[in-house]
């Protein structure tokens, strides 16, 4: 998950990734791609085609793996429009604190209430 600035809020979560590794098998041809080192920590690539009339946005990626915790560290996504994206994943924080606040929805006032679990 990436975060970008949002305008009235602090952070808003980005999932690139997430598009092309729901399920990978079902959409993806799989192959070996070139392994490397990202940012000190040795990777396997594999490359990830999408199968003829999957219909996915992203179809092409390349994903570098930690051999050593299985995180993503850097990956490059090319989309159906041509739009290529490289990102290299830094500071990754396993299990961080979630602030309880980010489970909490209050209404803006004004804004009329329907229980619908009430006949």
């Amino acid at each position: 998950m990436i975060k970008r600035p949002g305008t009235d809020r602090s952070e808003v979560p980005v999932d690139l990734a997430g598009q092309f590794l729901d399920a990978p098998r079902t959409k993806y041809d799989i192959a070996a791609a070139t392994n490397r080192t990202v940012d000190g920590h040795a990777t396997h690539g594999l490359l990830l085609v999408a199968k003829k009339g999957s219909g996915v946005p992203v179809v092409r990626a390349t994903v570098w793996i930690d051999d050593d915790d299985s995180l993503i560290r850097e990956f490059e996504s090319t989309e159906a429009s041509g739009v290529t994206r490289h990102v290299k994943l830094t500071g990754v924080e396993v299990n961080g604190p979630i602030d309880a606040g980010a489970f909490s929805f209050t209404p803006p006032k004004g804004v009329k209430i329907v229980d619908q679990t009430k006949p």
